[in-house]
């Protein structure tokens, strides 16, 4: 790791963090440390560029809750981090307030030359069904 690099883990821990941290000037700060000023964040239902519209998004998720459900939701790592060629990819859980799981999704990231995070694109909820009708030599089915 090169001078002003920053870690994958210390990245991914100021990332989620910053979708738990209400304040925004704390928030920002976190995103200071782990997201590029040009980055893209897109998951089903919305799409952000740039840090600052970041810090703005997660201040809503964070204020209105999912979909509109109120606050006190938090998001939360469910397994470590994959890594290769400047490439990630993650699973997270979204917990309601009293601490349950209501959804979760996957993450696939890109990092930028200094580490941090120049590219997120999630998806929510399991990956779907193989559709009924593709041919039985490109699937496997399973035992």
């Amino acid at each position: 790791m090169s001078a002003g690099q920053r870690s994958l883990d210390e990245v991914m821990l100021a990332y989620f963090e910053a979708w738990n941290t209400p304040d925004e000037q704390a928030r920002r700060g976190l995103l200071d440390r782990c997201w590029t000023e040009d980055g893209t964040y897109t998951d089903p239902i919305s799409e952000v560029h740039s840090k600052e519209a970041l810090v703005a998004h997660i201040g809503r998720f964070l204020s209105e809750g999912p979909y509109g459900g109120g606050p006190g939701h938090s998001i939360l790592a469910s397994s470590g981090i994959e890594h290769h060629h400047g490439m990630i990819r993650f699973t997270w859980v979204l917990l309601d307030p009293r601490g349950a799981a209501i959804s979760g999704g996957l993450d696939v990231g890109k990092l930028a030359a200094d580490g941090r995070l120049q590219r997120i694109t999630g998806f929510f909820g399991p990956l779907p069904p193989i559709p009924d009708g593709w041919p039985d030599h490109l699937v496997w089915h399973g035992d």
